[in-house]
């Protein structure tokens, strides 16, 4: 018998406000044709979307 070897599967966390985060939230990202799961993506919530954007805000003040 066979078995395959297989790479570990990348997860991927949010880079909010200059840090990467986990959210718990995750999602398995699955290529077409193959049954495998190729990634696991952390997903932004509400919470991590208002970070994002007071961290932008406070990153360029002359902007505004």
């Amino acid at each position: 018998m066979v078995t395959e070897e297989r790479e570990p599967v990348p997860e991927r966390h949010c880079f909010v406000a200059g840090a990467w985060r986990a959210t718990g939230d995750v999602v398995e990202i699955r290529v077409p044709g193959i049954t495998r799961v190729a990634a696991l993506v952390h997903r932004a919530g509400p919470r991590e979307v208002e970070e994002a954007i007071a961290g932008a805000s406070a990153a360029f003040p002359a902007v505004r």
